[in-house]
C-alpha cells in the first residue's frame, strides 16, 4: 500500500546551460577542421567535437527526458520501503530502479548549499562511502540541486550510497 508519492520538480536551466555549451563547441570545432582541412590533428579536434555531442545525448536523456518518482510504501509486515521509479516518455514508462527498506538506512543528511554546516556532513558522508568502496546512485533529477539528501543503505548485504531530491514530508520518512 502507498504511503506517500512524490516526483521532485525539475529545473532544467543548468542542463540547457550546458547543452547549448557542448553543441556550440561540437558546431565551432567541426566548423573549424572544415575550414582548415590540412591541420595537425584533425581527427583529434573532430574527437573531441564527437564527444562533445555523446555528452550533449546523455544529458538529454540523464536530465531532460527522464523524471522520478519516490514512493513510501507500507508492506504486508508493517513495515516501510522506499521505492524509486523512473519516468520517460512522458510518462508512459515507468520502471522501478531502487527498492530499500526504510530500516536499512545506516545515515542520512539533508544538504543543502546555502547551510554550509550541512555540506560539511554531506562532504563527510560521501568520503566514509567512498574510503568503504559503496556504489553510488544518483536519482535527483537536476545536474547540481541546491537541495538534497544523501542516504547510507546497507541492504541485502550490499552497502551504497543514495543521493535524493526530497521534499519535507519525504524527508521526516527518511530520517526516522
Amino acid at each position: 500500500m502507498s504511503l506517500y508519492e512524490y516526483t521532485p520538480p525539475k529545473s532544467n536551466k543548468k542542463a540547457l546551460g550546458v547543452i547549448i555549451i557542448l553543441l556550440s563547441l561540437a558546431i565551432g570545432l567541426f566548423a573549424f577542421t572544415m575550414i582548415f582541412p590540412n591541420i595537425a590533428l584533425r581527427w583529434l579536434v573532430q574527437l573531441i567535437a564527437v564527444l562533445a555531442l555523446v555528452a550533449v545525448i546523455f544529458i538529454i536523456s540523464r536530465y531532460i527526458a527522464k523524471s522520478f518518482l519516490y514512493t513510501i510504501v507500507q508492506n504486508d509486515d508493517g513495515t516501510l520501503d522506499l521505492n524509486i521509479a523512473e519516468i520517460t516518455n512522458a510518462g508512459r514508462k515507468k520502471i522501478t530502479v531502487c527498492r530499500i527498506a526504510l530500516a536499512n538506512i545506516e545515515e542520512a543528511v539533508l544538504v543543502s548549499t546555502s547551510i554550509p554546516e550541512s555540506v560539511e556532513k554531506g562532504g563527510v558522508l560521501t568520503q566514509r562511502a567512498k574510503s568503504e568502496h559503496r556504489k553510488s546512485f544518483n536519482y535527483c533529477p537536476d545536474i547540481n540541486p541546491s537541495e538534497f539528501c544523501i542516504i547510507l543503505v546497507e541492504e541485502c548485504g550490499e552497502k551504497f550510497i543514495l543521493k535524493l531530491s526530497p521534499d519535507a514530508t519525504l524527508w521526516e520518512y527518511l530520517e526516522k
